[in-house]
């Protein structure tokens, strides 16, 4: 799925939003980098809680995602058993722990 097929989606009032949003910077069409700040600029979407992932450890661009509304940075790991760990402590984290915002 790329960005702008992923904010249809989301905009779908037909569709449960979801509670959390996992969001791959480099996607074609409409990159993450767009796609994070029309979920930012949204009045529904902007309060789900939306994390970046990349494969870049570059402050320049953590700061840029954190500016472009993002809730949380993760530098992708490449193995994909790390990855699958990295998931699931972020599910963990923002599904069990952290408590968000009831304005759906």
């Amino acid at each position: 799925m790329h960005g702008q097929e992923a904010l249809v989606y989301l905009e779908d009032p037909e569709l449960d939003q979801p509670d959390i949003i996992l969001l791959d910077l480099m996607m074609p069409v409409m990159d993450g980098w767009e796609l994070l700040g029309a979920l930012h600029r949204s009045d529904t979407l902007k309060y789900i809680p939306t994390i970046a992932l990349s494969t870049s450890s570059r402050q320049l661009d953590i700061d840029k995602a954190y500016q472009a509304g993002a809730n949380a940075y993760v530098v992708k790991p490449v193995d994909p058993a790390h990855f699958q760990q990295a998931v699931e402590e972020l599910g963990l984290f923002w599904l069990n722990r952290a408590k968000l915002p009831g304005i759906k």
